[in-house]
């Protein structure tokens, strides 16, 4: 049985749904208005790394939705920071809401294994096609349909980078819900195939992004290693944690320049 259901509209709305956690407690729904700029990770330690350096500020009107929203302003443009949960399907619904309630652009900061020995520990990729292995976008957009990042912000991010010394390596990642039946078989063969890295949300939140109209692109920062047969986990290297913090600085500094553009 496919999933796919061309109808865009869901009876659970995302924007009723957040009403739902918050208005009882006293928000009005126009408090939970958002600006159109969203950076979003899935490390406690790169949000703090990201509210540190734009010096956010708490959105109290979302807490009982979420906890884990920041406001700020990067120079006279204001911008949402967030942590999305782990897996394609809880970082969709948190996409969703942001964009039901204004988010018109957004740059994920996510993880990934590199499955290829030149891309190293801390090294940034930026994935330009993926292989779907998970379930959520198959819902949002047919099985034949390539899921792929907007081309003019995943450009823009890329020369930002390039310009403050970060380089990047671009190409697929192959996404998939099942951590850990990654298997030597399935890594050998995306690694033939040229497949840089896998995660778990990329396909997923760049369907929603082509289905909602959004620009969406996702950067992701190597925090293990598949060689030899072999996983090495490095999610509290010094290098990645380094990486982070110089990253912070440059998403926050490429923000203002698309909001300058805008």
């Amino acid at each position: 049985m496919g999933f796919y259901d061309p109808d865009t509209v869901g009876m659970v709305s995302p924007r009723e749904m957040v009403k739902a956690f918050t208005t009882f407690r006293g928000v009005r729904e126009e408090n939970l208005s958002l600006p159109s700029s969203a950076i979003i990770t899935f490390s406690l330690r790169m949000l703090n790394d990201l509210v540190r350096v734009a010096d956010g500020n708490g959105f109290e009107s979302w807490y009982g939705r979420n906890t884990r929203l920041f406001q700020a302003k990067v120079g006279d443009y204001p911008i949402v920071l967030t942590m999305a949960p782990h897996g394609a399907p809880s970082a969709v619904i948190l996409l969703e809401e942001l964009i039901a309630f204004g988010v018109e652009r957004a740059v994920f900061v996510g993880y990934c294994g590199s499955i290829q020995d030149r891309v190293r520990l801390g090294e940034i990729v930026l994935p330009i096609d993926t292989v779907r292995e998970e379930g959520t976008s198959y819902h949002y957009v047919p099985v034949e349909a390539p899921c792929r990042p907007d081309g003019m912000l995943l450009n823009s991010l890329d020369q930002s980078l390039h310009r403050v010394g970060l380089p990047t390596n671009k190409g697929a990642v192959w996404t998939t819900d099942a951590l850990y039946r990654e298997t030597k078989d399935k890594v050998g063969r995306y690694r033939a195939n040229g497949v840089l890295g896998v995660d778990m949300e990329t396909a997923a939140l760049y369907a929603v992004g082509a289905v909602r109209k959004v620009p969406v692109v996702c950067l992701l920062l190597v925090s293990d290693l598949f060689s030899c047969g072999v996983w090495t986990p490095g999610f509290f290297d010094s290098v990645l944690v380094e990486r982070e913090y110089v990253l912070a600085g440059a998403l926050v500094e490429w923000i203002r320049e698309v909001c300058g553009s805008s």
